[in-house]
Formats: structure tokens, C-alpha cells, sequence
């Protein structure tokens, strides 16, 4: 249940901290929902708050009313705020002339958030855009006033397949191809041939007190290399492969298809998260930078949301094929 803040001096209690704007409407359970997706240890501390890790709490939902909005320097129409309470950890300042698309760069000019900061407004951000809502960011330390961002919900259009199942790349093509005609698999890569005869001399050409001493070094070769030839003499072993979709305007989807190093969040307690597949399809702009703009070009918006249909409908036909679950690009899971 929302705790109401009455009042300019509750509101003012709440200016120094980064706040979550949703829908007034909106279940708290929905927006848990998600955090747990990548928070899977969120941790229920009493009186609305969540511990998301050692340094970064949540707290909420905060029903505003105007004179507390007024104070906390949150604008109309938000009324509902959750609180993002995380140490205050700065790196350089946007470099001259780059954006994002969050809009980072014009909250944060001297200097943007990093660390635990980072991480708290990186996951703020992707509950505002995937809830239509927004993130006020708390006063800069120079003095620089408040600031709201308002994440695009299409700004991002990559989508991950987590499935336990592994399909060859000829079964991908044939699955992938009923749903996006022209899809091709990616060129096959080039046999390793080793380290080339000027690398390796510059590899040994170290002065450092702590490298190793000519014997131990010999050790390690004649060891890499009877490594190298047991892998060599065994089965291959396919362990990853991607697929491409030349778009007609300019620009690719790419679906990767791999194992995971570690489980993703958002599998916790699922019994195959350890040897999930991921298939992962992501669009590659001919401009990335242009893409990178917290409101880009129409050209750029209508090239991404036709990379977008294609993204949605590769992952679609893979999912209904491998089964799993459907993750957008900040790791929520879709319906």
C-alpha cells in the first residue's frame, strides 16, 4: 500500500534523492515484479523498503500530494515516487558533443554516474521506460538543478530468447527464415593458426622483475602447446554461431546463439539456468551514434522500428520453437 507524503517539508525530505515516477495506478507488484527479474535477492526490510544490494535501497510507493511534490521538485502530473537511495559515485564528464539514449548526459555534465550509482539509475531507468513512467534526478553537487528523463519505450528494441534448448544452425536458419525471409548465417570463422612469429617476440620481450624466468616460461609453452594439440586432436565442438538479416534501409539484426558464462538473473531457481542458450538478436545501426541520441532523427526512429518488427518477429519463432523465456533489452522478462 502507497504512504502518503503531505506536505512542502516531507516533500523537501525527498529532494536529495533520485526518484522513480510511475503511474499512480500501477501495482507495487508489478514494479517488484521486475526488480526481482534482476534483483532476485531483493530483500523486504520493513516500511516500504527494499534492499536491493549493500549500498542501494528502494522505498515505496509514495503517494505526493502537491505541496510535496512542489518540495521534492517532482512536476505534474507525477503524484507516485519511489525512492532510489544509492551513494553518490561520479566519474568524468560527458565527453564534448556525445549523448545516450537515456539522456544522462544532459542530467549529469560534470560528471556521470558510476558504480553503485550507476547500476541503481541504470535499473530506474529501465522500469521507467518498460512502465511509461520517468526518473527525476537528484540536484547535482555544483549546484546544477534537478532533472527528469523520460526513457523512450522504444528505444531500445533487442530481445533475448533464454531456452534450455540448443538448435544447429541449419534448424535456426530454417525457423528463422519462416518468419524473416533473407536471413543468412553468419560466415563461418577462420582456423586458429596461433600466435604470429612477431607477436610471440613481443610477448617475451618483457623487462617486468616479475615475469617469469627462461625455464619457467619454457615450462608454460611446452605445456600451452600440449593443451593446444589435445584440444586440436579431439571433436569439434560447436558452442556458438549467429545468424544475420541485412535490413533494406541500412544495418543488421544479428541473433547470437551461445551458452551463458552464469545464469541471467532473471532465471534464479529455473532448474536449466545453468546450461540455458541464449539467442540473442540485436540490431546494428549504420550510424550508431546517430542512434545513440536521446531523441533521434525520424529517419532513425522508422530504421529502428523496422529493425525492431524483425527483432520481435526472430525471437517470436524461436521461442515458439525452443521455448524459454523472452527477456527485452534491460532484462525483463515479456509477456
Amino acid at each position: 500500500m502507497a504512504s502518503l507524503v503531505l506536505g512542502r517539508d516531507a516533500g523537501r525530505a525527498l529532494a536529495g534523492h533520485h526518484l522513480l515516477l510511475l503511474p499512480e495506478e500501477l501495482p507495487e507488484t508489478v514494479v517488484l515484479g521486475l526488480v526481482r527479474a534482476r534483483h532476485p535477492d531483493l530483500v523486504a526490510v520493513g516500511g516500504g523498503t527494499w534492499r536491493l544490494g549493500r549500498w542501494t535501497v528502494l522505498r515505496g510507493p509514495l503517494l505526493l500530494d502537491a505541496a510535496a511534490a512542489a518540495g521534492s521538485a517532482v512536476p505534474d502530473p507525477w503524484r507516485c515516487a519511489w525512492v532510489v537511495e544509492c551513494p553518490v559515485e561520479r566519474g568524468d564528464p560527458p565527453l564534448p558533443g556525445t549523448t545516450d539514449r537515456e539522456g544522462l548526459h544532459r542530467a549529469f555534465p560534470d560528471g556521470l554516474p558510476v558504480m553503485a550509482e550507476r547500476r541503481a539509475l541504470d535499473l530506474a531507468l529501465a522500469l521507467a521506460r518498460r512502465l511509461e513512467g520517468a526518473v527525476r534526478v537528484a540536484p547535482q553537487p555544483s549546484g546544477h538543478g534537478w532533472a527528469l528523463l523520460r526513457p523512450d519505450p522504444l528505444s531500445w528494441v533487442d530481445r533475448t530468447v533464454l531456452s534450455p534448448s540448443w538448435v544447429a544452425p541449419e534448424d535456426a536458419v530454417d525457423i528463422a527464415r519462416r518468419a524473416v525471409p533473407g536471413v543468412e548465417l553468419a560466415v563461418e570463422g577462420e582456423a586458429w593458426e596461433g600466435l604470429t612469429p612477431e607477436a610471440v617476440a613481443a610477448l617475451e620481450s618483457t623487462h617486468d622483475d616479475d615475469a617469469p624466468a627462461p625455464e619457467a616460461r619454457e615450462a608454460l609453452h611446452r605445456a600451452a602447446d600440449a593443451h593446444d594439440a589435445a584440444v586440436a586432436a579431439g571433436q569439434d565442438v560447436l558452442d556458438a554461431y549467429a545468424l544475420v538479416v541485412p535490413l533494406p534501409g541500412g544495418g543488421v539484426v544479428q541473433l547470437e546463439v551461445a551458452g551463458v558464462h552464469e545464469p541471467p538473473p532473471v532465471l534464479h531457481g529455473v532448474p536449466w539456468a545453468t546450461s540455458a542458450v541464449t539467442y540473442s538478436a540485436v540490431w546494428w545501426p549504420d550510424d550508431p551514434a546517430a542512434a545513440e541520441h536521446e531523441v533521434p532523427a525520424p529517419d532513425v526512429r522508422l530504421a529502428r522500428a523496422r529493425a525492431g518488427a524483425v527483432v520481435a518477429a526472430l525471437t517470436d519463432a524461436l521461442a515458439d520453437d525452443v521455448g524459454g523465456v523472452v527477456v527485452d533489452a534491460d532484462g525483463f522478462p515479456l509477456a
